[in-house]
């Protein structure tokens, strides 16, 4: 097509509006929001009480349990759920600097969190778990309660996606 001065009218335009469109909504069907992203003020709040029930020197077994599944995507079963808190209530980790127990207490909620963790990530984790509790000088016996806990109370997705693409 030429305009009445000679030059070329370019209708390319179109075809790049219509592939931004088509990109766009790809990437709305294909996008999903993180997990928690809505319950991020919750999850602190629920790490902070945590900690501070960790921080006590007799943990109150009840409320750790009371606590422990309200922040999960999954929460774990009740049974390792009671075993989690009391094999955490029979250490007393009020040695522990406050920001060494938020930590644990992040990582006690990260076994429960299922979804993407692997079984590297969760070993990880559970590796930290029992040198915070080492640290807190707790006896080998609760350590051992509360590592084999933690392994019991990880959640992963009861229903996973597969082949996303």
């Amino acid at each position: 097509m030429r305009h009445a001065t000679g030059h070329a009218v370019s209708v390319g335009w179109v075809e790049h509006v219509v592939a931004a469109l088509v990109m766009t909504v790809l990437f709305a069907f294909l996008w999903r929001p993180p997990a928690t992203a809505a319950s991020i003020p919750e999850k602190e709040d629920r790490v902070s009480e945590l900690a501070m029930l960790l921080g006590e020197r007799t943990p109150s077994q009840e409320a750790i349990e009371r606590i422990l599944p309200t922040v999960s995507r999954f929460p774990p079963n009740e049974s390792a759920t009671h075993s989690l808190a009391d094999a955490l209530s029979a250490c007393e980790m009020s040695s522990l600097s406050e920001s060494s127990r938020v930590q644990l207490a992040r990582r006690i909620y990260a076994t429960t969190m299922g979804g993407d963790m692997t079984r590297d990530r969760l070993a990880v984790i559970v590796n930290e778990i029992q040198e915070t509790a080492i640290r807190a000088r707790c006896s080998p016996i609760a350590i051992t309660a509360i590592v084999d806990s933690a392994r019991r109370v990880a959640r992963t997705d009861p229903k996973p996606r597969r082949n996303w693409w």
